[in-house]
């Protein structure tokens, strides 16, 4: 899950600030294009190679790994392209406000080892002691994600239970706020 939200998250920043580097949007802006459709275009680009990305993680999951799932494969696959979708939408913001690839890679790095390590991807987040970073935690943008993964792999639970909802809210929250930041910022 923290994967399929980190490899968009890389791609996308990196073909968007090399084509800052080249002028590519300053010569599609001259020609025309108004930035909803720039990033428009970016977005549903990398939105397709998402699907692959998805597809591929699912079959290697349960195919070749063999993991177990109890509820809905669809609901499952719903939650993982949306928690792609968030990584993508990340990345534009990113590019949008940074410069150089050097900056990007640092941000990067020091978003994946904290966000791994706090998230719930190595140990629950249950086993935090202090109440208010526990608290704290489940406002980061993989935590009711990979929970609800878990819910709807382990237990079964379907779109009406409220954490797989929280899931859902939580993975369209940070998909849709970064595009309305980055088209405020890229205008």
């Amino acid at each position: 899950m923290a994967l399929i939200y980190l490899a968009p998250l890389i791609v996308t920043l990196f073909v968007l600030l090399e084509q800052k580097v080249y002028r590519h949007v300053e010569r599609s802006q001259a020609a025309g294009a108004r930035p909803l459709e720039i990033l428009a275009a970016h977005f549903v680009t990398n939105g397709a190679i998402l699907v692959i990305q998805t597809g591929f993680m699912m079959v290697v999951s349960l195919l070749y790994f063999e993991a177990q799932v109890h509820g809905s494969v669809l609901l499952l696959l719903a939650i993982v392209y949306l928690e792609g979708v968030a990584g993508i939408a990340l990345a534009i913001l990113m590019a949008t406000v940074l410069d150089n690839k050097l900056a990007a890679l640092v941000f990067v790095y020091g978003l994946t080892i904290s966000l791994w390590m706090i998230c719930g991807v190595f140990w629950p987040t249950e086993n935090i002691n202090f109440a208010v970073a526990r608290q704290s935690v489940q406002i980061l943008p993989l935590t009711w994600p990979i929970e609800t993964a878990r819910n709807i792999m382990n237990r079964g639970w379907s779109i009406d239970h409220t954490y797989v909802m929280l899931g859902f809210g939580s993975a369209t929250f940070y998909a849709v706020v970064p595009m309305l930041l980055s088209y405020v910022v890229f205008k």
